[in-house]
């Protein structure tokens, strides 16, 4: 705790005045002017007080607030994002080693999808297919049947009603595997150069 401090001073007409300045119990401070008046036989002592309290104000800063509300929504999409699009079987042979054995062949794609999406992958029959059976061509009536799976086994049809169910765990890109295969024994076909487009849709 504090201790006032106080000094006398004695000024031109023999008065004595003392000022002390001490802080109370509330944080004020009150100042005491003592007069001492001269008198005949030594000192009368006559005491004044004057008070003076000092407040503290604290000024409180006049506020309002308000909320602004925050949304976001991460969309579900997907994108191709390159690989090997183009599948090439290479020659047949119909007179020797194709006569009993299938040619195989592979490709790829690359798929990116935002994290959650649920993507059904679907491949078309092609530019030629005939009852759900696909068919290269090198013109007309040349055609040269094949079979698009989904397994390295090929034994799942890969097609508009065959699917591939996908959901993405992440948003990089995954890489898709198409395995395709000519059957052996297509013995009545012509020379030539063959081909046939598929349209892999997408759907989320």
């Amino acid at each position: 705790m504090c201790k006032g401090h106080s000094r006398n001073v004695q000024n031109r007409l023999g008065y004595f005045i003392s000022v002390e300045l001490s802080p109370n119990n509330h944080g004020r401070i009150k100042m005491n002017i003592i007069k001492a008046l001269h008198g005949q036989s030594g000192f009368s002592m006559r005491w004044a007080s004057i008070g003076i309290l000092l407040y503290a104000f604290t000024i409180k800063s006049l506020a309002d607030v308000s909320n602004i509300s925050m949304s976001a929504i991460v969309v579900p999409n997907c994108q191709f994002s390159g690989g090997n699009s183009t599948m090439s079987f290479g020659s047949y042979d119909p007179t020797d080693s194709n006569v009993s054995s299938p040619l195989n062949s592979s490709a790829s794609f690359i798929l990116r999808c935002s994290q959650g999406s649920a993507a059904v992958i679907s491949l078309s029959d092609g530019l030629n297919a005939v009852n759900g059976t696909r068919r290269l061509t090198s013109g007309i009536d040349n055609y040269l049947n094949y079979n698009l799976y989904k397994d390295s086994g090929r034994s799942i049809q890969w097609n508009m009603t065959n699917t591939m169910q996908y959901t993405a765990n992440s948003s990089k890109a995954q890489t898709f595997t198409i395995y395709g295969q000519i059957p052996a024994g297509q013995v009545n076909i012509g020379v030539g150069s063959y081909s046939d487009t598929v349209t892999i849709n997408v759907t989320f």
